[in-house]
């Protein structure tokens, strides 16, 4: 591919987040190297990310712009994310977290998660619930968001089988298909977790990161 030419490129390993769980692709750009690693042979910029399941491998395809110079089948590349985006979509996914766990606690179990969109800009949590939410009770969940950021909880990554974390109380995403061993996000202490959920997204280490 020469320069100017859309392509989606695939490589062995990747540090780039593909689209899923509702969190949005990693954007950011690619350098070929050259064979005699002097000056990198082509840049290209990285618009997007997805993933495709083939079994239980995934393939992440970058959906890149070639800048200048070409690129080639088995070329040697450098990959770089766009740190600070990630840094905002991981903030807003760990929202969505506590957005969910104070719904919750407010509204009770009768909330249904629906969908979800997180993105460097904002984070939308879609849910259904049997009967009107008023004013009062919205300004409880912000309060309640809000505080759990302050306390500046600590995030927990542990990888269990699905059982054990329904033990734990994780929140799965109803109609997703999970495998044997999944990835529990928390945030508390192990006596108090305020927020346990499934989840293969990227997030803040601490809630006072939201900020």
């Amino acid at each position: 591919a020469k320069a100017g030419e859309d392509i989606i490129l695939v490589a062995d390993r990747t540090p780039f987040y593909g689209e899923g769980g509702g969190q949005c692709g990693d954007i950011g750009s690619i350098s070929v190297q050259s064979e005699n690693g002097g000056e990198k042979a082509a840049s290209l910029t990285v618009n997007d990310t997805q993933k495709i399941a083939e079994g239980a491998e995934y393939h992440y395809l970058h959906f890149c712009t070639v800048d200048d110079g070409e690129v080639k089948q088995g070329d040697r590349i450098k990959l770089k994310v766009d740190s600070k985006r990630r840094q905002k979509i991981a903030n807003n996914h760990s929202s969505t977290h506590l957005l969910q766990s104070a719904l919750l606690s407010v509204l009770g179990k009768d909330i249904k998660q629906r969908g979800s969109q997180v993105t460097d800009e904002y984070t939308r949590f879609d849910f259904s619930y049997p009967q009107k939410v008023t004013s009062g009770q919205l300004a409880k969940i912000e309060q309640d968001v809000n505080r759990r950021i302050r306390a500046n909880l600590e995030q927990v990554v542990s990888e269990v089988s699905y059982e054990e974390a329904m033990k734990l109380g994780a929140i799965a995403f109803t109609g997703d298909k999970y495998g044997d061993t999944v990835r529990v996000v928390s945030f508390g202490t192990p006596s108090n977790n305020v927020s346990v959920e499934l989840c293969g997204g990227t997030h803040v280490k601490r809630t006072g990161d939201i900020g």
